[in-house]
């Protein structure tokens, strides 16, 4: 990936084009996919400078939070046929001026919900550390991704996780997987497709399908429940799982909406 990913430059020449006008029209087909989880790779070249401009912002900017990244890509994707004079917050103006020069440029085009897709991957990205309790943790993981904080910030970004996995009991090989800087660390079928699941809410809103399992919760309470992610699917079996009654982990009854991996599977996963 890393090949990838290359510093977005633009010229004075280049003129805003509306999103709406340099989208191709969504089909049947693209509707199917619901969410980008196992399928980065195949739009990185939208993902990655997308994220690349949002640290480089940050940087600049140390004073905007997660909640505002939050808010300008639900204000993009509203009004993403506008021009770009409908946007007066300079984040918002400088992110959507940024899709249209990376749609403009790119060889490979996309419709509609592709680009919410991968707005959508932000935003769960986002949520994904919403429990951390800290107002800038997505901001702070991708700059660090991108290498763009100095040693003393980077040091803190690192004594912050490295804590995190000693007060919660998460080993150091998964620590260095939220770090992003382990990615062979294996994980049971069944919490792939609780990921997957969780990820398909930040897709396009108007295809969001009911049935599918969702939560949402404080962050006290998603701390308590992360003592429980790590934990195996058959350590502390002192539950009952909510459909049939069979004994579950702690894991289960947190993570599984309080089922077995056959109920969960049956109820959330039908495909």
């Amino acid at each position: 990936m890393e090949n990838e990913i290359k510093k977005v430059k633009f010229t004075q020449e280049e003129k805003f084009i509306p999103l709406k006008s340099l989208l191709l029209q969504d089909n049947e087909e693209v509707k199917k996919i619901k969410s980008l989880y196992k399928k980065e790779d195949k739009y990185v070249m939208f993902l990655a400078p997308i994220e690349l401009f949002i640290a480089y912002f940050y940087i600049n900017q140390p004073k905007i939070k997660d909640a505002d990244v939050i808010s300008t890509i639900n204000n993009i994707r509203a009004n993403y046929d506008k021009d770009l004079s409908f946007f007066k917050i300079d984040f918002e103006r400088e992110f959507i001026e940024v899709i249209s020069f990376i749609l403009q440029d790119a060889k490979k085009k996309i419709t509609r919900h592709e680009l919410f897709l991968v707005l959508g991957y932000i935003l769960w990205s986002i949520d994904n550390r919403r429990w951390l309790g800290d107002p800038r943790a997505y901001l702070n993981w991708v700059a660090n991704f991108f290498d763009l904080l100095n040693k003393n910030e980077r040091k803190r970004f690192n004594e912050s996780y490295d804590e995190l996995g000693r007060n919660l009991g998460i080993d150091e090989d998964r620590i260095k997987v939220m770090k992003n800087e382990k990615h062979d660390v294996n994980f049971t079928k069944e919490d792939e497709k609780l990921s997957e699941l969780e990820s398909q809410k930040f897709t396009d809103p108007d295809l969001w399908e009911d049935g599918s399992f969702a939560e949402t919760m404080s962050h006290e309470e998603m701390e308590e429940k992360m003592k429980t992610f790590h934990k195996k699917h058959d350590e502390d079996m002192n539950y009952d799982c909510k459909k049939c009654n069979k004994k579950i982990s702690a894991h289960n009854k947190d993570w599984h909406d309080g089922m077995c991996d056959d109920c969960f599977n049956k109820t959330y996963y039908k495909e």
